[in-house]
């Protein structure tokens, strides 16, 4: 897969890819519905532990079970809300862009 982020800090390095720090921070809301962004991440905040339910770069949902609180370098292109068992249960969640 070719990494055409450019503009947002992502660029490929051979086969790896890297990244530079966050210069925009936005609150996720997911209140009622996936919150969706216009680029993708440069890594997740959460403020209280529980389950991350993220869309990537490839279009596909992944949740990761009983994140601790803190810093996560996820590329991820929305926040899903989720519902059941799939939901988002991790509180105070900031994009970090």
């Amino acid at each position: 897969m070719s990494i055409a982020h450019t503009k947002t800090g992502w660029r490929k390095k051979g086969a790896e890819l890297t990244h530079h720090a966050a210069t925009t921070y936005r609150a996720v809301n997911i209140s009622s519905t996936d919150d969706t962004f216009t680029n993708p991440t440069r890594g997740i905040y959460v403020g209280g532990a529980g389950n991350l339910h993220v869309r990537g770069l490839d279009g596909k949902n992944c949740m990761f079970t009983a994140v601790a609180a803190g810093y996560h370098p996820l590329s991820c292109i929305a926040v899903v809300k989720g519902a059941g068992g799939t939901a988002t249960t991790a509180t105070n969640i900031v994009a970090l862009f």
